[in-house]
């Protein structure tokens, strides 16, 4: 029977040249210099109260200064980065701060948050309303033939209206497509589509309407 000097002994120039490569790895995997990179993150808001509205004015994006190896950062400079904000936790509309941390960012293992900018986020959120808003027509062109516009209706005649209640109270009611009346003889009807000037309200159903106009001689 083999001795326990015989066993170690086997083969022991092979065994010294791995254990020698595990060592030079090691070392390298921990000795290797950290580096920071700042980064471009995008905020993303996760469980939004469905009664309450973020206001507009607010910063879309935060810079993340990470560390990490080389490698890390490289990959992941090569997609983009987002930084999730949780509202799980609000109950009603008001002002709200919220801490970038590294739980907020979905890092690699190895690379870790030192800071972002800003670091914290002061967020307004408000009540989430709906008004029926009038549909006022957009009547464009001359009128052929001494005929005018002598009366029209729309169908319907008011759309719902959703956003942020500081948005949805400075309305007073929404528009359509240009209509151009200059080839219109008598009676016609048109299809157009309404139309808000603020990108923060939309509409809660359909904004397609009917407009009926009516002309008549001037003669």
């Amino acid at each position: 029977m083999e001795s326990l000097r015989d066993v170690l002994r086997r083969n022991l120039g092979l065994k010294l040249v791995a254990l020698g490569g595990a060592v030079a790895i090691w070392t390298f995997v921990v000795t290797r210099p950290t580096l920071e990179r700042a980064v471009e993150a995008e905020l993303r808001y996760a469980n939004v109260p469905h009664e309450l509205e973020l206001n507009p004015d607010q910063v879309d994006q935060v810079t993340v200064i990470l560390s990490g190896d080389r490698g890390r950062l490289d990959e992941l400079a090569g997609r983009a980065q987002s930084a999730e904000v949780d509202l799980s936790h609000v109950s009603g509309p008001g002002e709200r701060t919220f801490t970038i941390t590294e739980e907020s960012l979905a890092l690699p293992q190895g690379v870790h948050l030192v800071r972002a900018i800003p670091s914290q986020l002061r967020l307004h959120l408000e009540s989430r309303i709906r008004r029926d808003l009038p549909v006022q027509p957009t009547f464009v062109g001359v009128a052929a033939n001494g005929y005018s516009l002598d009366s029209y209706t729309v169908d319907p005649p008011l759309l719902t209206v959703v956003g942020p209640e500081s948005r949805v109270s400075l309305l007073g009611q929404v528009t359509t497509d240009r209509i151009d009346l200059s080839q219109v003889i008598g009676e016609k009807t048109f299809h157009a589509a309404a139309y808000m000037s603020d990108p923060y309200v939309r509409f809660e159903d359909n904004a397609q309407v009917t407009v009926n106009v009516q002309m008549k001689s001037r003669q």
